[in-house]
């Protein structure tokens, strides 16, 4: 068969595919390219649901003892703690001396402020000289 377009046209009788035998096997692919920019961030989901409430747990003072060791125990548990101490004796008995010893200055102080009270109430009636009056009263004579 004769070939209309002369030369290269693809068809059997083409005189350059006779000349240069069939195309070869597809080669090997080649390396993959750089990753290209990364794209905007999308926008934010819906906010989920509200998680179910929390126990609302309580802690109580239960008894306060004295022993050998001290300890606390929880004598309940969880949700309303009931908590034991017991206090060891040198600590207890060294609170009951700083409370008596307060108890001892508070009752001082009652008596003077008392006597202050007194002696002022004597000034007042005239039984008993004001302090510093004496003194102005003796510059005047």
């Amino acid at each position: 068969m004769f070939c209309f377009n002369d030369f290269n046209c693809g068809c059997p009788n083409d005189p350059i595919i006779n000349r240069y035998g069939p195309t070869g096997a597809t080669g090997p692919t080649g390396a993959t390219g750089a990753t290209g920019a990364t794209g905007s961030t999308g926008a934010t989901g819906a906010t989920g649901a509200t998680g179910a409430t929390g126990l609302a747990e309580t802690l109580e003072l239960g008894t306060v003892t004295s022993g050998d060791v001290a300890s606390i125990t929880d004598r309940t548990g969880a949700p309303n703690h009931i908590s034991d101490f017991v206090l060891p004796r040198e600590a207890k008995e060294q609170q009951v001396q700083q409370a008596q010893q307060v108890q001892r200055v508070l009752e001082a102080q009652q008596v003077q402020l008392g006597q202050q009270e007194q002696a002022e109430q004597l000034v007042q009636l005239g039984l008993l000289a004001q302090p510093g009056r004496q003194e102005q009263m003796e510059l005047m004579e």
